[in-house]
């Protein structure tokens, strides 16, 4: 459960910081909020039960919401609806962004007044047959 909700909460961190200036979706703010209502439900369900129906509720279409929380069920999920490639891209994405992060770092902390105004990532939407080959 304590992963659950760290990982949860985590993702959306991550989900607002790449919506930018256009925001995040109200749809998927309001999953979100079920969701972490429906972890928390079993250590405090009397908080979560009172902001599901004060704050949930009123913002979604209720005929498909149970009238409480206590009614309502874990979601399944369809794996086959799991875009597998992009979760590894979006991994590897993070992956070498947080290294990239951590060199300028190293490099700013040996050079005081080292500023980068531009980073240019230059990428292949394929690789070429001698690379599949090696690979």
């Amino acid at each position: 459960m304590k992963y659950g909700f760290h990982s949860l909460t985590a993702d959306k961190d991550e989900y607002l910081i790449s919506c930018g200036k256009q925001g995040p979706r109200r749809d998927l703010i309001l999953l979100y909020i079920e969701y972490q209502l429906l972890i928390m439900y079993p250590i405090i369900p009397h908080f979560c039960e009172i902001t599901y129906r004060n704050y949930l509720l009123p913002n979604v279409d209720r005929s498909k919401y149970p009238e409480f929380l206590w009614q309502a069920k874990f979601p399944t999920i369809d794996s086959t609806k799991i875009d597998h490639v992009a979760v590894r891209s979006h991994r590897c994405i993070k992956r070498f962004l947080h290294k990239t992060r951590q060199s300028y770092m190293r490099l700013k902390t040996n050079k005081k007044n080292l500023e980068l105004s531009k980073l240019v990532i230059i990428f292949a939407p394929k690789f070429l047959d001698w690379q599949i080959r090696v690979l």
